[in-house]
């Protein structure tokens, strides 16, 4: 109960501070409004004009009545008065793949070897043919391209079917984004960002401010002296911090339901890594508060530190070119790895080792360093 107190009463003080509520929960919120509408549209430049750029790929060269049918089709896109469609053909052995990651293409239809068989079912019943595909990526131009090209394949299986035969072509679409991770999508960029970023306002500022707050007032030496354990003390205050981070971090997810984020951000693997940035990076709350009595002092110390660690950890642009003066902090900046592990889940991309391990270990520098210097917080 003890425990229960202390938390419900730490909790109403973190909420009554403007600054705290501000900080933490309304300007990550705020930031992630203004980039994804300021920045987004300078990384995924759509015209209003629609202008497809269409690769159709044979995997084998089509033949009979299948040549007739796709051959008019496509050239009868290509003459379109509209120019909406650009049409380029290629066969196995071209690299279009290539060519979708760079944009030369927006959207690939694929026929694979036998899709020739689709001549037998003209004249023979129950012919199999080979899928075909729609190979895709997450810009908005490519997946519109992927469902104008489905209500085609979708509008010549009807006109088959009008023949009389059982011929049914099947349609596989394809993502590369989510199975190669070659598509740059500004909101998985930034999204993780804004979550960083609302943890490193609770472990820079939030938390250390509060410690050395409550030891210069003497709050610290009153409750020990209580019934209250030091365990209960030091738990409600971890959980009273915690609570305003979740609530920042809820307002996050809201808003993102806006806005074409990966779904992988609702995925297991996605909260457990989140938790662990989140455990790992209070760890600095600690460590700045076992070094600082003074409030002004432990203020300029952890705005300085905050801004290097914001700005050299890729939060918001590429670090990895920068010179090596600067770049030594970003190898060992535990925000580096926290905001790489969450953009790689989202594209669904493996996790290194290092963005494992580096965290853990300034997670354990803190914990150390602050249990050997706990006797100074408190004084």
């Amino acid at each position: 109960m003890k425990l229960k107190h202390l938390t419900i009463a730490m909790a109403k003080d973190n909420f009554r501070q403007f600054e705290i509520v501000f900080w933490t929960i309304v300007f990550p919120a705020a930031m992630f409004i203004f980039f994804t509408t300021v920045f987004s549209g300078a990384f995924d430049q759509e015209t209003s004009e629609l202008n497809l750029k269409i690769g159709v790929v044979y995997e084998e060269t089509l033949t009979g009545t299948t040549k007739e049918i796709f051959g008019e089709l496509f050239k009868g896109l290509e003459e379109d008065d509209s120019n909406t469609f650009n049409i380029t053909y290629f066969d196995k052995s071209d690299n279009y793949l290539e060519e979708l990651r760079a944009r030369n293409l927006d959207v690939i239809i694929f026929f694979p070897e036998g899709f020739n068989r689709l001549n037998l079912g003209f004249i023979l019943q129950n012919i199999e043919v080979p899928d075909i595909k729609i190979l895709h990526t997450s810009r908005s131009i490519s997946t519109l391209g992927r469902d104008i090209l489905n209500s085609i394949m979708d509008e010549v299986n009807l006109r088959i079917n009008t023949f009389g035969q059982d011929v049914e072509m099947n349609i596989q679409k394809v993502s590369l984004s989510s199975k190669e991770g070659v598509d740059f999508n500004y909101l998985d960029f930034i999204f993780p960002s804004m979550l960083i970023m609302a943890i490193m306002t609770v472990s820079f500022f939030n938390m250390p401010l509060s410690i050395v707050d409550y030891s210069s007032q003497g709050i610290s030496k009153r409750i020990s002296i209580t019934p209250a354990k030091k365990t209960d003390y030091f738990f409600a205050f971890l959980i009273s911090q915690f609570l305003v981070l979740i609530l920042s971090i809820i307002l996050l997810y809201f808003m993102s339901r806006f806005y074409n984020i990966s779904k992988e951000m609702y995925s297991i693997k996605f909260f457990g890594f989140l938790l662990f940035s989140i455990l790992t990076s209070l760890s600095f709350g600690l460590l700045f508060a076992s070094f600082f009595k003074k409030i002004s002092t432990l203020s300029a110390v952890t705005n300085v530190m905050y801004f290097l660690t914001m700005f050299l950890s890729g939060l918001y642009f590429d670090v990895s070119n920068i010179p090596m003066f600067l770049r030594w902090y970003t190898l060992i900046n535990p925000m580096t790895y926290l905001v790489n592990g969450m953009r790689n889940i989202l594209n669904l991309k493996s996790l290194e080792a290092n963005m494992i391990i580096i965290p853990l270990i300034w997670f354990f520098v803190g914990i150390i360093v602050f249990s050997y210097n706990l006797k100074k917080v408190k004084e």
